[in-house]
């Protein structure tokens, strides 16, 4: 048996001044989708993810990225120590029915930011998608869904991801009204303000 010797190395950088995000460490602003988010798309269609992220004192150069090999990647520095990441995918035949992650970071020469993380769901067709009229009180979210966006959608198959808490429709619109603290709702910072999320 023949052995080889294994060479690995290692660079360590001085400690950060600040290790607040947004100082020298990228911060992730909207619409960077949160970690965990699942995404949609469809074979042959044009599946694209934008991020953006910013430093007060320090320049982000680069975003390290791993997903399907044709993927594209775009970078735009927007000024004021805003950087702007765009990437774009065609799903083949091949990743049909597929759990595709993609994962990416923002690297300034000092630091880099958290990993974020997607799954892109593959499906054969696009998925529905539509515009809902949002409401917001101190303690509720409402929504309302036109049944033009959603043809054919049977009612009885809608159900939010806390099966507690349930929706209603008239002959034009699916509505849900929850707690902000209820039926799934969960609060996380967007880096530029706060995003309520529900499934």
């Amino acid at each position: 048996m023949k052995s080889s010797p294994f060479i690995n190395g290692l660079v360590l950088q001085p400690a950060l001044s600040n290790c607040l995000p947004g100082y020298i460490r990228p911060q992730f602003l909207t619409p960077t989708p949160s970690h965990g988010d699942v995404h949609h798309a469809a074979v042959g269609h044009l599946y694209q993810l934008e991020a953006r992220v910013k430093t007060a004192h320090a320049k982000t150069f680069d975003f390290q990225v791993s997903g399907p090999s044709n993927m594209t990647k775009k970078i735009r520095d927007e000024g004021f120590g805003v950087t702007r990441l765009f990437l774009g995918w065609i799903p083949q035949e091949r990743h049909l029915r597929q759990n595709i992650p993609i994962c990416f970071t923002a690297e300034t020469n000092e630091s880099q930011s958290e990993m974020r993380c997607v799954v892109v769901v593959v499906a054969k067709a696009l998925a529905l998608t539509g515009e809902a009229n949002v409401s917001c009180t101190e303690n509720r979210i409402s929504i309302a869904v036109s049944k033009a966006y959603l043809p054919g959608v049977d009612m009885k198959w809608l159900r939010l991801a806390d099966s507690s808490c349930s929706l209603t429709s008239n002959q034009t619109h699916i509505m849900g009204t929850m707690s902000l603290k209820t039926c799934g709702t969960k609060m996380e910072d967007a880096g530029d303000f706060m995003v309520l999320k529900n499934e």
